[in-house]
């Protein structure tokens, strides 16, 4: 049979060879298919022998390198593209591992480095160098190169686009925590019933939105000025209470960012040390009610002041503005709903509620509770003689003068028509004998007017009880000393009768 004849050996039986191999025809063959394989590549392909020089290339690394392969067959292939490290520092050739795998025989693969062009461009690359080895002795290297920079681009870009979305969620979770911030802020003022409860809401919730910061919250009060309410941070150098007009926040309506660089611009009311800073105007239905004034940490560049505390300050100011406005809306309800409108005490239903709730402490305390309960003597004489108006003018008048003269714990309650009730807290029956006494005799000295014309002299008869002395609940003390009243006003008015104790 015709074909290509079988290697010698074994008389031709090919299967107790232990590796059969085809060989090519001649040298000129493998020369051919060699050239073949590595024209087919898009891989640079380069030879070196053991001083580095270059002994084949293929097209795609002349490509890459920008030459033709007659220029790098025979030349330093290490002084010609591998010269400098990525900082333009100069690459020894005793440590480039190219020349390392073609002296020594260790192979590398790296992804690190930089190849240049002739033209002083470089490109990043991917490769790898193995020995050539001819019966264990090492030829040289053989060296496949990549350029990576579209990989390099397209993971730079992957890397920006990370941090930028980390950022982002950072951003994302930090408005989360603000708004969370602001919200339970504004549930907890939805619960205060005093200034003082708001105030400390205020203070506690601000320092956990400017944590890094210091400043005030400052509110327009009764008489027009500005008052600081609330304050957290390191103490404020400037005024607690100023005129609006010396908030430039206040004065153009919008927020006032200053820096050490605008000195000039400083606000009136804040110290000279205090900057840099910022103010914002509180706002609710289109009327202001005060500033929020921000000092920015001196560590904090004025660039994040403008672009991250300003919106967050703006919209603390905007939020607090609304509670703010929502919380006295609700005072002066809850005012109008409890104080009687001409005296300005308390009103009957408030009172009962009050001793409702100091009798059960009185005696879970085992403390005393004093009450004085009076009414004007010949008060239909008032109105009789000078008019219903003029009565007013005395009940207002009276009004005034018990809530000058109670302590700061006691209850004065308009009970109804001219009768008046005070609840003592805590007041045993010698104080509560001599709080009477007190009251007797400074409303005696009294003088009334009106539209310019004397009312005349004005007393009151008082009855006095004590907790638990003369009853041991509402409605038996205050019937306690409504009976001292009239006894009082049965022995000659303008005095003051004890309760009798209960039998």
């Amino acid at each position: 049979m015709g074909g290509r004849p079988e290697p010698a050996g074994n008389g031709g039986d090919s299967a107790s060879t232990p590796s059969n191999m085809v060989f090519l025809e001649s040298h000129a063959d493998v020369a051919d298919t060699m050239r073949l394989i590595l024209e087919s590549t898009g891989e640079g392909i380069c030879g070196v022998d053991t001083r580095g020089h270059c002994t084949f290339v293929n097209r795609a690394a002349a490509r890459l390198l920008g030459v033709e392969p007659p220029d790098l067959v025979g030349r330093n292939l290490h002084r010609l593209t591998h010269h400098s490290r990525p900082d333009g520092s100069p690459f020894p050739e005793e440590e480039c591992p190219v020349f390392r795998t073609a002296a020594e025989g260790v192979s590398s693969r790296l992804e690190s480095e930089l190849f240049w062009r002739p033209d002083g461009t470089s490109f990043p690359v991917q490769y790898s160098s193995y020995p050539i080895l001819d019966g264990g002795v090492n030829k040289g290297a053989v060296l496949a190169f990549s350029d990576i920079s579209e990989r390099r681009r397209m993971e730079d870009e992957l890397r920006a686009a990370n941090v930028k979305l980390t950022a982002h969620v950072a951003d994302l979770e930090r408005r989360n925590h603000e708004a969370n911030l602001l919200n339970e802020m504004a549930d907890m003022l939805q619960s205060c019933f005093t200034a003082e409860e708001a105030q400390a809401v205020i203070a506690a919730s601000i320092e956990k939105l400017f944590p890094t910061e210091s400043g005030a919250l400052c509110m327009l009060n009764e008489r027009n000025l500005v008052e600081a309410i609330a304050a957290w941070g390191r103490p404020r150098g400037g005024e607690e209470i100023f005129a609006p007009e010396d908030c430039w926040a206040l004065r153009r309506g919008q927020a006032h960012v200053v820096s050490e660089l605008r000195q000039e611009l400083r606000c009136a009311h804040v110290a000279a040390g205090d900057a840099p800073y910022l103010c914002v105007p509180m706002m609710a239905r289109g009327a202001a009610m005060g500033v929020l004034h921000v000092m920015v940490s001196r560590n904090t560049p004025v660039s994040r002041c403008v672009e991250e505390m300003e919106p967050l300050a703006k919209t603390v100011a905007e939020h607090l503005g609304l509670a703010m406005a929502n919380f006295n809306l609700r005072q002066t309800l809850r005012i109008q709903s409890i104080r009687d409108p001409l005296t300005g005490l308390f009103n009957r239903r408030y009172m009962e509620e009050t001793i409702n709730r100091e009798i059960p402490r009185a005696t879970r305390y085992q403390r005393p509770l004093g009450i004085i309960l009076f009414d004007i003597d010949h008060f239909k004489h008032f109105n009789d003689s000078f008019g219903h108006p003029a009565g007013d003018t005395v009940l207002s008048t009276l009004g005034e003068f018990v809530r000058g003269h109670v302590r700061s714990e006691d209850i004065p309650c308009r009970y109804g028509g001219e009768e008046i009730v005070l609840i003592l807290p805590d007041a045993p029956l010698e104080v509560t004998l001599a709080r009477a006494e007190v009251i007797r005799t400074g409303v005696s000295e009294l003088h009334l007017d009106y539209r310019g014309k004397p009312l005349g002299d004005l007393a009151i008869s008082l009855g006095v009880a004590v907790f638990p002395r003369h009853g041991a609940t509402g409605d038996t003390l205050l019937r306690a000393a409504d009976e001292a009243l009239y006894r009082a006003k049965a022995g000659g008015r303008n005095r003051v009768e004890l309760a009798t104790v209960p039998e």
